[in-house]
Parts: structure tokens; C-alpha cells; sequence
């Protein structure tokens, strides 16, 4: 077989890897999309061009969860907003509750309007983004890693934030050991909450938590679906907001 680039010959195709990775991400994301979209039609769900703002508002109303779908059940839409001033959010409850596939769903929405591309919504607004930054555990790997790398990864990405930015933080400290996290965890949340930076946290410790940390808490009301393989998942149906 012979390998081609932007018309030349390429032998190695470990190269020919390098080099059509951008485009096999794309189409692969234009694919993704046909089906959420797709999905979202059959299902007979709005969809919607969003509004793009540089005053740091964003809104979504009646949304999809586009990146939590599990064939044969529909998840229940959700609503969400934060505004400059307000747009520290923790986000708490009980295990496998849908905290993190909300958090999931926020950046996704971010990165399609920015894109250009229209949301499976009733309404959408979302502010200009200069980066986003994401810290997601992996599934298997959650007491691996030290304490100390932790606290220094999170107070490096502290002192980098800037008007603009977006953090989506899943299971914040959630690894370490309750009377030590009690020491570090508030002075972090200052330091994220003294930021100018929109940060949308998980934490499952927010009852244990001050409520002067300059965060919103809020706990989604959550609807039992059965899947497939007899095991139960749990979508988003509407916030609750202390």
C-alpha cells in the first residue's frame, strides 16, 4: 500500500500518522455530531445557533446532554448558567449522581459554540473562552498519584488563571484522606475563588465546606433510568441552588 501526504509519497507510516491525525480527529468529530444532531431530530429535541458574549454569561436552557448518551434511553435536559461575579460553582451530591457528566456537558457546549457550530438546545449562550483548562480522573487510577503533586498541579493552574479562562475540575482532592484535605482544601478554593476565571468544581465534601469561599453550591436533582446491561445510571434532571 502506498501512503500519500498532501500528494507526496510517505514511506513510514508511523509519519503518515503524524501527519493525518488533525484530519482524522476532525471527521471524527463532524461524525460525532452528524449522530448527536441526528439523535437529537429523531428524538424531536431543539436544537439552536448559540449566542456568543464577551461579558462572561453562559446559559444553556433545555439542553442535551449530548456527551452522556446511552442507546435506548434519552437523558433528561438540563439546565445551567453562571455570569461573571457568580461563575464559581461546586458542584455536589451523592456518587455516580451526574456531577461529572454535567461538568462533561459544559465544556463540550463551550467548544461546539466556539466552534461555530449549532447545540442541541432550546437556548444558548456562551462566553468568548481564552483556554479551558480540565482536570478529569481516570476510571480505575483514582488512588494513584501523591498528595503533594496534587496540591502543586492545582495551585500551578491557580496562578495562571486569568479573565477568560474556563477550569472544569472533577473529584477535587476526592483522593485524599478527609482530616488532611480539611487543612487544604479551603485555602485551594480561595485561591480559585480569588481568581477571575470561571471554575465549575466537583466536591463531595460541600457540606463540610464554609459557605464564604466565594463558590455557588449546587445540587442536582437527579431521575433513575435502567440500562441495558441491568445496571442504573443516573442523568441530570434540573439544579437545585443554595
Amino acid at each position: 500500500v502506498n501512503y500519500t501526504v498532501m500528494g507526496n509519497y510517505v514511506p513510514d507510516i508511523e509519519r503518515v500518522s503524524h501527519e493525518s491525525a488533525p484530519l482524522i480527529y476532525t471527521l471524527g468529530s463532524f461524525l460525532y455530531l452528524a449522530k448527536a444532531f441526528n439523535n437529537a431530530r429523531r428524538d424531536n429535541q431543539p436544537t439552536c445557533m448559540p449566542s456568543i458574549n464577551d461579558e462572561g454569561v453562559f446559559e444553556l436552557r433545555d439542553a442535551l446532554p449530548i456527551a452522556t448518551r446511552i442507546e435506548g434511553n434519552l437523558p433528561v435536559n438540563v439546565d445551567f448558567n453562571y455570569a461573571r461575579g457568580n461563575n464559581h460553582v461546586i458542584l455536589s451530591g451523592p456518587h455516580s449522581g451526574g456531577k461529572t457528566e454535567l461538568l462533561k456537558n459544559i465544556g463540550v457546549y463551550h467548544a461546539l459554540a466556539l466552534s461555530g457550530f449549532p447545540v442541541p438546545a432550546e437556548s444558548a449562550n456562551v462566553p468568548l473562552t481564552r483556554r479551558i483548562v480540565t482536570s478529569f480522573k481516570k476510571r480505575g487510577n483514582e488512588n494513584k498519584g501523591s498528595l503533594e503533586s496534587e496540591i502543586n498541579e492545582t495551585s500551578g493552574v491557580i496562578k495562571s488563571l486569568q479573565q477568560g479562562d474556563l477550569v472544569l475540575w472533577d473529584e477535587f482532592l476526592d483522593t485524599t484522606k478527609p482530616e488532611l484535605a480539611a487543612h487544604i482544601e479551603e485555602p485551594l478554593l480561595e485561591g480559585f475563588s480569588s481568581s477571575q476565571a470561571s471554575v465549575v468544581l466537583v466536591s463531595h465534601r460541600a457540606t463540610s465546606l464554609r459557605q464564604d469561599l466565594g463558590f455557588r453550591f449546587m445540587y442536582p436533582e437527579l431521575v433513575e433510568i435502567e440500562v441495558p446491561e441491568g445496571e442504573v445510571a443516573y442523568y441530570i434532571r434540573s439544579e437545585s441552588t443554595q
